[in-house]
């Protein structure tokens, strides 16, 4: 995610860059912003490359799609992570069952 970053930061014009938005809970996604620093949808990025030239536009949509594909993997690991965290919780919570029934017997 960061190498994207520093790529899209490294254009001289910053006409578009990618920005990594870190969230509270640890997550992270890439997201559009324009060279004045306003957050865009990808619609609107989809719209304001349509008008680049083609290899332009083509570098850009190669750049999206990279963004979109690891944002989607991020969003697969954390729901990865919450369901092992439940699992484990879960399995914590039979095993002092267990321990408790043993005890009790």
């Amino acid at each position: 995610m960061t190498e994207l970053v520093t790529l899209t930061q490294g254009v001289p014009q910053r006409f578009l860059v990618l920005d990594l938005q870190r969230r509270s809970n640890g997550s992270q996604a890439l997201r559009w912003r324009d060279g004045r620093g306003v957050m865009r949808s990808r619609a609107a990025v989809a719209e304001l490359i349509s008008a680049l030239p083609e290899p332009l536009r083509r570098r850009y949509a190669e750049l999206d799609a990279h963004a979109v594909w690891l944002n989607a993997e991020a969003r697969i690991v954390r729901y990865c992570i919450g369901v092992f965290d439940d699992v484990l919780q879960y399995d914590e919570e039979q095993t002092h069952q267990f321990s408790a029934e043993r005890a009790q017997q």
